[in-house]
């Protein structure tokens, strides 16, 4: 095992804003996409951060936050995809899927997707409440990282300050819940759901698979919060609290 000195010696950081920006740019071109789609940029974060005292430790959470939301919005691009080269309203009842190995192939590429969707967008929830407890009570994210139960850690540190919407936080709270009960617990404990669907069920409105997308819907509505409570914690608000009203 390498020591912490050692893994520190050779630690990758960004040294500067110029070098946010490229490897924003870089980001972007390895998910071919346009950087004015995405919410978090390095390079505004940059700026909004340099004179906060806590910008190095913040800055660092934001771009373990972009990275993993690339990785996460790779998972949903390959969900879309296998999706969308399928013909609409196919049925796949066991029989099917195992006598068509094409069709066995996708279901088994859809599940490998959704399944890595699960565990990396949990995994993201829980940097998300990170970053909150980073801007509004810096004081509190050590003993946030070490508690037992980052949500109930959340949930005290929300209500102890001031700064930020007591029901902006119990919403992520909640969304979180719904989604560990409903995709994470089975996946990670269980015995899995997924396959119930990825295999065997009809694609389209009716299936499932329709949770996960709304899944990363609710999670970039929360992501696009996240700038905006750098500049004032007063300010994160979900659309259907009021974000419309925010310029």
């Amino acid at each position: 095992m390498h020591s912490e000195e050692e893994v520190n010696r050779y630690s990758f950081k960004l040294n500067n804003k110029q070098e946010a920006l490229i490897f924003d740019e870089l980001l972007d071109k390895y998910l071919r996409v346009s950087t004015e789609k995405h919410h978090i940029s390095l390079g505004r974060i940059w700026d909004t951060l340099e004179s906060n005292p806590k910008g190095g430790q913040l800055f660092t959470a934001f771009l373990d936050l972009r990275i993993n939301l690339v990785l996460l919005e790779m998972d949903i691009s390959t969900i879309c995809g296998i999706l969308n080269r399928e013909p609409e309203g196919i049925t796949l009842p066991d029989s099917l899927a195992l006598s068509d190995v094409k069709l066995f192939f996708n279901s088994m590429e859809l599940h490998r997707a959704n399944n890595a969707f699960v565990l990396r967008c949990r995994a993201i929830w829980d940097k998300i409440l990170g970053v909150i407890v980073l801007i509004v009570a810096p004081e509190n994210y050590e003993k946030f990282q070490k508690g037992d139960s980052r949500q109930k850690m959340f949930q005290g540190i929300a209500k102890l300050t001031r700064k930020i919407s007591l029901e902006f936080c119990e919403h992520i709270l909640q969304v979180i819940t719904d989604f560990d009960d409903q995709y994470r617990t089975p996946e990670a404990h269980g015995m899995g759901k997924i396959r119930k669907w990825t295999f065997a069920a009809v694609r389209g409105d009716d299936s499932p698979q329709v949770g996960i997308i709304d899944a990363w819907n609710e999670l970039n509505h929360v992501v696009l919060c996240l700038p905006r409570l750098l500049v004032d914690p007063g300010l994160a608000m979900l659309p259907d609290l009021g974000l419309e009203q925010i310029k």
